[in-house]
């Protein structure tokens, strides 16, 4: 038998937004308390993708749990839509500049080639 999930509204959306950006957050401040060296080693900060993979599900749930818990403590998240807007810009800026990095060093690498 099988079941369809019925989609997220509004709510439930910026609820687990919230959940995943708390998760990542406090993962990220235990990584860096945990090995503040990490980050000089070379590759340290390249690992740190391939370790939230692995962490997400497990940080998400606590994450999740600790929203539950401040909600029923009289507590309420709720999110600043400027400063969304100003991360996605800031974001899709950094996209951006690495995109145009790698094409510059493409065709650097292309030029090389070349001669």
């Amino acid at each position: 038998m099988e079941t369809t999930k019925a989609p997220l509204t509004e709510e439930q959306a910026a609820r687990r937004r919230a959940g995943r950006t708390l998760a990542r957050a406090l993962w990220h401040a235990g990584r860096r308390s945990a090995s503040p060296a990490t980050s000089a080693e070379p590759g340290g900060e390249a690992a740190a993708p391939a370790t939230w993979k692995q962490a997400r599900k497990q940080q998400t749930k606590l994450a999740m749990k600790t929203i539950r818990l401040l909600e029923r403590a009289g507590y309420r998240i709720e999110a600043d839509e400027e400063a969304i807007a100003r991360l996605d810009a800031a974001r899709a800026e950094r996209a951006a500049a690495r995109a145009a990095a790698r094409a510059e060093a493409s065709e650097g690498a292309a030029a090389e080639a070349a001669e």
